[in-house]
């Protein structure tokens, strides 16, 4: 009977931790560049959940204008992407699955510069 009771229980034992190591997240990446095809770096980047009208996550792009928003929750999302000297830009109707990399590149339009 004993034996029986520790099988049952390495057995569940197992069931959790392969359950555990499942991958539920997903990923959002990109590039963003002007109109000349220069990167933009430092840029914020902003990732809204849209299904909880939620920000999961502000990233900036590094110097070669890359931004990573890794371990995201699936679900359909909103990307905004804002520099210093330039419009605003938004994706949406972004669709993430378990364990996507979904590449969203931008490209910035330059606007309105604000002096104070």
């Amino acid at each position: 009977m004993r034996r029986c009771l520790v099988s049952a229980f390495l057995f569940m034992l197992c069931l959790s931790l392969s359950a555990l190591a499942q991958e539920v997240t997903g990923s959002i990446l990109g590039t963003v560049t002007d109109k000349t095809g220069a990167v933009v770096k430092d840029a914020t980047v902003t990732v809204t959940n849209t299904d909880r009208n939620a920000v999961i996550r502000t990233v900036k792009t590094n110097n070669n204008g890359q931004f990573v928003a890794a371990l995201l929750p699936v679900g359909h999302y909103k990307i905004s992407i804002e520099a210093p000297g330039f419009k605003t830009h938004s994706e949406t109707g972004i669709v993430l699955n378990v364990a996507d990399k979904l590449a969203v590149n931008a490209t910035l339009e330059t606007g309105n510069v604000r002096k104070w």
